[in-house]
C-alpha cells in the first residue's frame, strides 16, 4: 500500500564527513533549524552506510517526511540545500543522503573504471587503510550508489576531498572519472555541483591546496558542473567547518541559477579567466568579477614567478576589475599563484561577498 506519495524534484547529496555531518552535530544555527523543520513538502532518504565487493540491487533506508525528529541526524548541507530548492520552486523536493565520513573518491567509483585506467589504479594504490571508512575502490559505490540508479535525479551535490590529500596530484582525474561514471550510470549529464574543501592545517605542505586546485580545474573542464568556494568559512584547526548552512545555501543558489534559471544575480565566486603580461606587470582577469575587492587591511596573497618557476611575493592592486601584479624580484613574469598554501584563506571577493579560489598557473 502506497501512501502520501509526492511528485517533484529529487537530488542526491554525497561525499565524506562534511556532507555526512548532521544538523545536530554542533553546526551553526543547527538547533534553530531543527526546531523549525516542519516541512511536509520536503522528503528525506538516508542511505545506510555499508560497503560491498560487488554491485548490489538493494539498500537500507526509507523516505521520511521532514520534521524536527527526522531531520536532526540528516546531512546539514543536504537539508539546507533541499530546503532552499523546495521553498524557491514551490514543488515537493526529495533529498537522498548517501555519504560516509573518511572515504576517498575512489571508493565511490565503479570497478570498471579502474580496469580501464592505469592512472586511476595508481591513485587508488596510494590510499592508506583507515579505521573510519572504506578506502578500497568501488566498495561504497557498489552498496550505496549503484542500487539507486533507477531513481530519476535532478542532480548531485558533492562535498569530499579531504581524504584524497594523500594522492592530491591525481584528484583532478579521480573527481572527473567519478562524475563521468555517475552520469554513465544515470544515462544523463546530471548537473554536478560540489564544494571546494576549506583551508586546513594538513600535515604535508601543499597537499590541501593541491586538492583545491584540482577541484577548480574540474569545474573549468567538466561541462554542467559547478563549485562553491568556502575558504571564508574555514576553521584552520577543525577540518569540519561549522557553517554548514551557508555551504548548503551557496550550493542551492548555484543550482537555482544554473539548473533552474530562477536567479539572475551573482552567485559564483570570482573565477580565473586569463592573464596578460605587459613589460614587468601581470594582469590577472576573472569571470564573475563584479565589485572585485580585497578584504580591508589584508596582505597580498599573490606571487609571481619567471620562466624558472620560482615564486616571489607580488604587490597587487585592482584596476578595471582586474588584478595588476608586480614584483621587484621578477622582471619578466610568467606564472602566477594566489593563496597557495594549505592554510591560506582568500582575501579577494566579488560584490556577492564570495571569495576567489586559490590557483596556480604553474600546475600541469
Amino acid at each position: 500500500l502506497l501512501e502520501n506519495v509526492m511528485i517533484g524534484e529529487v537530488w542526491l547529496c554525497s561525499g565524506q564527513s562534511n556532507m555526512q555531518w548532521p544538523l545536530s552535530g554542533g553546526v551553526n544555527r543547527g538547533e534553530e533549524e531543527i526546531a523549525e523543520a516542519d516541512l511536509p513538502d520536503l522528503r528525506l532518504f538516508q542511505v545506510e552506510r555499508r560497503s560491498a565487493e560487488a554491485e548490489q540491487i538493494d539498500l537500507q533506508g526509507k523516505w521520511q517526511v521532514c520534521n524536527p525528529e527526522t531531520v536532526k541526524n540528516f546531512s546539514a548541507v543536504g537539508y539546507y540545500f533541499a530546503k532552499q530548492i523546495q521553498q524557491n520552486l514551490k514543488v515537493p523536493v526529495g533529498i537522498i543522503n548517501s555519504s560516509w565520513g573518511g572515504t576517498p573518491a575512489e571508493a565511490w567509483i565503479p570497478e570498471k573504471y579502474f580496469i580501464a585506467s592505469d592512472s586511476l589504479r595508481v591513485a587508488s594504490e596510494m590510499l592508506k587503510p583507515m579505521p573510519w571508512g572504506p578506502q578500497k575502490p568501488s566498495l561504497v559505490y557498489n552498496a550505496m550508489i549503484d542500487p539507486i540508479k533507477h531513481v530519476k535525479l535532478a542532480g548531485v551535490i558533492w562535498y569530499q576531498g579531504e581524504d584524497n590529500t594523500v594522492n592530491a596530484k591525481y584528484y583532478e582525474l579521480v573527481l572527473s572519472k567519478l562524475i563521468a561514471s555517475w552520469r554513465d550510470l544515470w544515462k544523463v549529464e546530471l548537473p554536478f555541483y560540489y564544494v571546494q574543501i576549506a583551508p586546513y592545517a594538513y600535515g604535508e605542505p601543499e597537499q590541501g591546496v593541491q586538492v583545491r586546485e584540482a577541484q577548480r580545474r574540474v569545474m573549468k573542464r567538466v561541462a554542467n558542473s559547478g563549485m562553491v568556494v568556502i575558504s571564508d568559512l574555514a576553521d584552520l584547526d577543525d577540518i569540519h567547518p561549522k557553517e554548514k548552512l551557508k555551504v548548503g545555501d551557496r550550493l542551492a543558489r548555484l543550482a537555482l541559477k544554473k539548473h533552474y534559471n530562477r536567479l539572475d544575480e551573482l552567485v559564483e565566486s570570482p573565477e580565473l579567466s586569463g592573464i596578460a603580461i605587459e613589460k614587468n606587470e601581470m594582469y590577472v582577469r576573472f569571470d564573475h568579477n563584479e565589485g572585485l575587492h580585497f578584504k580591508p587591511d589584508s596582505e597580498s596573497l599573490f606571487e609571481l614567478a619567471g620562466a624558472d618557476g620560482i615564486f616571489y611575493p607580488a604587490r597587487a592592486r585592482i584596476k578595471n576589475d582586474q588584478i595588476v601584479l608586480v614584483s621587484k624580484k621578477v622582471k619578466e613574469p610568467f606564472f602566477v599563484r594566489f593563496a597557495w598554501g594549505n592554510t591560506s584563506i582568500s582575501n579577494l571577493f566579488n560584490a556577492a561577498g564570495l571569495p576567489a579560489s586559490s590557483f596556480n598557473t604553474l600546475s600541469p
